[in-house]
């Protein structure tokens, strides 16, 4: 197991990290300020201590044996790692490559660790130390990007350089004789990976294969034929597909199909996913006619993927790249439609401003001057808010130093950093969702007050009257307006009480609007947490179960009926847990987007669509990844009708197959005793009980949820 190899990638990562700081300069000034000399600052690997000491040496002509350090002066060290398991990938993925002298080589992939580094700056006196200081933080927001050629396999890779903390110091201990020195002192981390041995083979360019028919005589012999192998290439996979001793081949109207399971992997657009109810990972099996075949995990239904009915004609292509707002009629909707944005960033600008249900926008509430300070959210005028917003919408969002712009547009063809107003204005008619959880939450409405959501809705409905002088026609919602009860919570009384708070505050007024009035969709959160806590509680099978669902629909049935009137509901997931601590959860990504389908299918017939929220830009910059993942994960549980049977040849593939609710009603009694009478359509009494999951504008039969699709263009 363990062999003799020398990859150097962690001292490549230190010669990088160094390389960083090597050219670092010291000025020196005149009276006129004008600069008279630059002087290099020498940098040197080694521990703070030691540079410390040398500072402290006494330097006398008779001792020649200790010298005074020069300063200014620079030193870095490794301080140590740790493991990253937030960057795992699968552990059988490969890459293969070819070496200059020909041949081909072939490694795992690497294996995700934090490095934690060390940068100190030492210097005689304040000036030249906020130089130095001054030249280092700007360009870490929190993170540098550099690019390291690790190996032949690993060439040109991205290591984000994360700048956790800067701290100062004086040492001037003692009398005017002691020499005074002010150290300052970076701490890094590098999100690297460290590669393992890297296998070399001879490529097999022609063989020859002798065979016999028949057994031959004594003394002779008859050659049928002789083969030509074909000469491998360099490929990104761990396996070369397209060697038929691996597939992918047709059997019984099935394709593709492999005869191992690390080909399988090797082929599948998303080598982490899991089939709900199953545990291979990256691949799924099937047995016909006896023999176990291998097919890849994540691909599109009747495209990519046949159960049963193979055409044996080349599969159509992949999923198709978006055409930016002009959707084609002819060209089926996604099987759902899962929206996608970031506070303050727009991954296609053009979406927020015409209204596509493929983007959700979101103004957070600190941009907005929103704090925990209760009586400055009481205080703010009208006029101080409505500054705020021109302020807003006169700035550019941000992407970060992840990517550069020019990445980005080749991705999604616009640029997200133009000025706000751009897309932020009077003819925008796209959805945004206003994050404004502070000094109050509707998630948590249950524990306050009547008298302090009172404040605080009235606040919130002041504030949406000013940003609807900016966007009048702009689709408003606002964060977690709908929520039911948190699934870690099983008591019905506090599942009631969020219910009628809910209620309470969509119908505060402030200038004879309240807030249900202000807002034109609802929007309950469904977020997975990433703790042990969510299963001791029995959260997650609340969630499997439905019972989240059902609290949100019970609450949003409840406000339409006090309102009379239906409004959309776009609830708001997440692609991972709300919190890191997900060590007790072996491939959390994949489980957690098996706990979105399933909620998805539960609210499909009742809610629109669905919207991501992306916490940083390079997760919007993966947004067609994470989006294509969740849909391909949603197929495989509900759209794809022979999962579990595989052997027979159904392919009677009729869209998505909802899931019956499993409760009613959250709550024993009906909490307003008209929550089934007098709904907003006329409907109402015993015969419309919701008891199919519908809202009562939207019936199974409602053309927003009846695609048959399996395609994903727009």
């Amino acid at each position: 197991m363990f062999t003799f190899y020398n990859n150097e990638s962690l001292r490549k990562l230190v010669a990088g990290f160094g390389t960083l700081f090597n050219d670092m300069y010291i000025g020196k000034y005149n009276d006129d300020g004008d600069l008279i000399e630059k002087n290099r600052v020498p940098l040197t690997y080694g521990p703070k201590e030691k540079f410390i000491r040398r500072i402290k040496e006494v330097s006398t002509i008779s001792d020649v044996t200790r010298s005074r350090i020069t300063l200014p002066r620079m030193g870095f060290e490794m301080l140590g790692m740790s493991y990253d398991p937030t960057r795992k990938i699968n552990k059988l993925t490969k890459t293969n490559g070819t070496p200059v002298g020909g041949g081909q080589e072939t490694g795992f992939s690497g294996v995700p660790y934090l490095i934690n580094f060390g940068l100190y700056t030492f210097t005689r006196n304040i000036d030249e130390n906020l130089q130095l200081v001054e030249q280092i933080l700007p360009y870490f927001s929190p993170e540098f990007i550099i690019k390291i050629n690790f190996n032949n396999l690993n060439r040109c890779v991205n290591v984000p350089i994360i700048l956790t903390s800067t701290g100062i110091s004086e040492i001037y201990e003692g009398d005017f004789s002691e020499t005074r020195s002010i150290t300052t002192t970076f701490s890094f981390i590098a999100k690297a990976y460290i590669y393992g041995k890297i296998s070399s083979q001879t490529v097999v360019e022609d063989a020859e294969l002798r065979m016999f028919q028949e057994e031959p005589a004594v003394g002779t012999s008859r050659p049928v034929t002789s083969l030509g192998i074909q000469e491998v290439r360099e490929s990104s996979n761990a396996i070369d597909t397209s060697d038929v001793s691996y597939g992918p081949f047709a059997v019984n109207g099935y394709y593709p199909l492999y005869s191992t399971p690390e080909a399988a992997v090797a082929a599948s657009p998303f080598p982490d996913m899991i089939r709900l109810g199953e545990t291979t990972v990256g691949y799924h099996v099937h047995v016909l006619d006896g023999v176990r075949y291998y097919m890849p995990n994540g691909l599109v239904m009747n495209k990519t993927q046949f159960h049963g009915n193979y055409p044996d004609t080349t599969p159509g292509p992949d999923i198709p790249p978006d055409p930016g707002t002009e959707i084609d009629p002819d060209v089926s909707r996604p099987t759902i439609i899962v929206a996608g944005g970031k506070l303050e960033l727009p991954y296609k600008p053009s979406l927020v401003q015409n209204g596509a249900d493929e983007s959700m926008y979101y103004i957070s509430q600190g941009i907005m001057g929103l704090t925990e300070d209760r009586e400055a959210y009481k205080n703010e005028t009208d006029e101080e808010f409505r500054q705020r917003v021109r302020d807003y919408l006169a700035s550019t969002g941000y992407i970060g130093n992840t990517y550069p712009l020019e990445d980005w547009i080749d991705q999604f063809g616009e640029d997200p950093s133009v000025v706000r107003s751009t897309y932020l204005n009077e003819d925008t008619t796209g959805w945004i969702l206003l994050d404004w959880e502070k000094p109050l939450n509707l998630g948590g409405a249950l524990n306050y007050s009547d008298e302090d959501l009172t404040w605080w809705c009235q606040g919130i409905i002041r504030r949406i009257n000013i940003l609807r002088e900016f966007l009048p026609n702009a689709k408003l919602g606002l964060w977690r307006f709908g929520q039911g009860r948190n699934p870690r919570f099983g008591d019905e009384e506090s599942v009631l009480l969020q219910l009628q708070k809910q209620i309470f505050a969509s119908s505060v007024e402030y200038e004879g609007k309240t807030l249900y009035d202000s807002l034109d969709f609802l929007s309950p959160a469904l977020y997975h947490a990433g703790n042990e806590d969510w299963n001791t509680t029995g959260a997650e099978q609340r969630v499997l179960d439905g019972v989240r669902v059902q609290r949100c629909k019970d609450v949003c049935d409840a406000i339409f009926g006090v309102h009379g009137e239906v409004k959309p509901v776009i609830p708001i997931i997440a692609e991972g847990a709300v919190n890191l601590d997900v060590s007790y959860m072996p491939n959390y990504t994949s489980v957690i987007r098996q706990w979105n389908a399933v909620e998805i299918n539960y609210f499909r017939g009742y809610a629109k669509h669905w919207a991501f929220w992306l916490p940083y830009p390079n997760d919007l910059y993966d947004y067609y990844q994470t989006r294509d993942s969740l849909i391909r994960q949603y197929e495989e549980i509900f759209v794809d009708p022979d999962m579990d049977d595989d052997s027979s040849d159904d392919s009677s593939d009729e869209g998505p197959i909802p899931i019956d609710d499993p409760v009613g009603p959250s709550f024993v009694e009906d909490p307003l005793n008209e929550l089934v009478v007098d709904q907003p359509d006329g409907s109402g009494g015993e015969t419309d009980d919701d008891s199919g999951g519908t809202r009562p504008d939207v019936g199974q039969t409602d053309e927003r949820s009846t695609d048959t699709g399996g395609g994903y263009g727009y």
